[in-house]
């Protein structure tokens, strides 16, 4: 039995927030994939999940806390190797934070790009993408 591998392209995932379409739960491919991706990394806690506690970041942390580079830069760090083992597809570039005044929240923006993504083959797929979420 030969084994079939899947281009990243063909690949799903539900999209977030879940919205519920007419077969089942909504997905989507491509960037879109990976953005919904990278925003569940970033808004679950380390720990907090029973059957994976690796999965997820300690970003949460930063929220209260005065920001300097250095925090975030062990944030980036563990964030990419998050990244790494749980959406490999990604690189993640670079990790900014600051206090939302209006909401009373922290504002993580999230830069990263596909993998092996070259503007002639893939055209607006090979740029930078971010995801910010409110935490």
């Amino acid at each position: 039995m030969a084994v079939q591998l899947r281009a990243a392209y063909y690949k799903t995932n539900l999209a977030w927030p879940l919205l519920w379409s007419s077969p089942g739960l909504r997905t989507v491919m491509l960037a879109k994939r990976y953005e919904t991706a990278v925003r569940q990394l970033l808004m679950t806690p380390i720990g907090s999940l029973y059957a994976d506690p690796g999965y997820g970041t300690t970003i949460y942390r930063l929220r209260g806390q005065p920001l300097n580079p250095g925090k975030i830069g062990v944030m980036l760090a563990q964030l990419r190797d998050a990244c790494g083992k749980y959406i490999p597809d990604i690189q993640v570039i670079d990790l900014q934070a600051k206090i939302d005044q209006d909401e009373e929240k922290l504002q993580v923006l999230c830069v990263w790009i596909i993998r092996n993504a070259t503007a002639q083959s893939h055209g607006k797929l090979a740029g930078q993408k971010a995801t910010t979420v409110l935490i």
